[in-house]
């Protein structure tokens, strides 16, 4: 957690106003501090053309300041880690993971760098990051001496700008003491403070996937809603084949769906459809409406808006819809 004289940290999940909270991130403009995540800087004169090998969408393409969804795979098809891709120089990229267990994606890329000019860079020490979330994220961020798209020379910040869950986000990455800065400029701006717990309801009203949740090597990124990460008219690169052919040839068996839930209901309860096994629940959050929602898997048969599954040892019943939710 932040130095208590650097940033204020987010309502803690048991006493922010999460109803409040999710009003900013979908209406208005919210941070949230996320040191915790993941993220690495690839550099070096070979990065980019290695990365166009490695993942599933094109980004050799991509101007600088361009974000773009990418899924590094198995020979499978299956997911071995989703990033938020941005170019920050010509010979710098930022992959942003998100939170969860650590990861080791330099040493799975590693293997297949031979004689290339490129440096895996993960966040030095004292570095941290932040984002803005929503419809007024890019006006707040106009108080900020931001110089272009992706660097502020004034406060040597990474900047990367994107669409996530729905809402326009910025996220910026440099050292604890000038992020704090930015922080305590744009809470006095009114953007507001979001803890974990809302931030987690909006991901899952939203349909979008999480590490260690979602995302794993047990699916492909079909049944994980990420077909905007995959560009099928690109080169070739590590699963490529399978997961043309899981698209072309219909073979996806599963797919993500939303959730409406039981009181009490948690994540890896399994879902039943006449007694059979037919998929589990990945994430369950308390939504301030007083209903639980959630993400689950299931077998495209059953995969339906408003069809009913039973789960596992309760008699209650779950019901999936529509995603987004909101």
């Amino acid at each position: 957690m932040p130095s208590s004289d650097l940033i204020e940290p987010s309502p803690p999940d048991n006493d922010g106003d999460i109803a409040t909270e999710l009003r900013a991130i979908r209406h208005g403009a919210a941070i949230h501090y996320v040191s915790d995540w993941h993220w690495l800087t690839l550099r070096g004169r070979d990065h980019l053309d290695f990365l166009e090998r490695m993942c599933t969408n094109a980004v050799d393409s991509r101007d600088l300041g361009e974000h773009v969804e990418v899924v590094f795979a198995d020979a499978r098809g299956r997911i071995i880690e989703r990033a938020d891709l941005c170019r920050v120089t010509e010979e710098s990229t930022l992959l942003v993971l998100g939170p969860g267990e650590p990861h080791t994606l330099p040493e799975w890329l590693d293997r297949y760098i031979f004689s290339e000019d490129i440096e895996f860079c993960l966040p030095a020490t004292g570095e941290t990051m932040i984002e803005l979330l929503g419809p007024e994220a890019h006006r707040f961020l106009e108080g900020i001496p931001c110089h272009d798209d992706t660097t502020s020379d004034d406060l040597d910040l990474m900047i990367a700008r994107l669409t996530w869950a729905g809402v326009d986000t910025v996220r910026l990455v440099g050292a604890e003491t000038e992020i704090s800065r930015v922080w305590k400029r744009l809470v006095h701006d009114g953007a507001i403070p979001v803890g974990e717990a809302a931030w987690n309801v909006h991901r899952i009203e939203s349909g979008v996937p999480l590490r260690g949740a979602e995302l794993s090597d047990a699916h492909n990124p079909w049944e994980a809603r990420l077909s905007g990460a995959v560009d099928l008219n690109k080169g070739c690169y590590i699963g490529q084949e399978v997961i043309a052919r899981l698209e072309a040839y219909d073979k996806v068996k599963q797919s993500l769906v939303g959730l409406l839930l039981p009181d009490g209901a948690s994540e890896n309860d399994r879902l039943l459809h006449d007694g059979k096994d037919v998929g589990y629940v990945c994430s369950a959050a308390q939504h301030p409406e007083q209903r639980r929602i959630g993400l689950g898997y299931v077998r495209n048969a059953h995969a339906h808006p408003k069809t009913e599954l039973e789960i596992d040892g309760r008699q209650d019943m779950c019901q999936i819809v529509d995603l987004p939710m909101h």
